[in-house]
């Protein structure tokens, strides 16, 4: 729950606070295989979730929504995990936060271990974001 537009779902004490760079971080981490072969966003049954059937093509709409996130204010951090598609990779890629001179926010992994480094990479990160705000 990121987005204060959904904050009516929510008791008043436990709504999303609106972002403001200097108080409050907004960080989501998304990580996918990059097939994008479901296609929930805009199907109508769940027969059109399948197979790409819905009006707008899924690695779009992921696109859409990551550009949508960072207007808001919100910090992407993204983990390709055993891609198998260039173009899987580049949409994770741009679908990122840019890259700081210390944070880093695109991540590949193709096993475990290399997914579990990239989660302890992004939550150090973190970390150092919230200390220097």
């Amino acid at each position: 729950m990121l987005s204060e537009n959904w904050g009516s779902v929510m008791n008043a004490s436990q709504r999303p606070a609106k972002a403001d760079p200097n108080k409050v971080a907004k960080i989501a981490i998304l990580m996918t295989d990059g097939e994008f072969n479901l296609s929930y966003f805009d199907a109508a049954t769940v027969g059109e979730v399948y197979n790409d059937a819905g009006k707008e093509p899924t690695r779009t709409a992921a696109k859409t929504l990551c550009t949508a996130m960072r207007a808001k204010g919100i910090e992407i951090f993204t983990i390709g995990f055993d891609l198998n598609e260039e173009i899987a990779r580049a949409t994770l890629q741009n679908c990122a936060s840019p890259d700081t001179a210390k944070i880093k926010h695109f991540y590949q992994a193709a096993n475990g271990t290399e997914l579990n480094q990239a989660f302890q990479d992004i939550a150090h990160n973190i970390e150092s974001l919230a200390l220097t705000k």
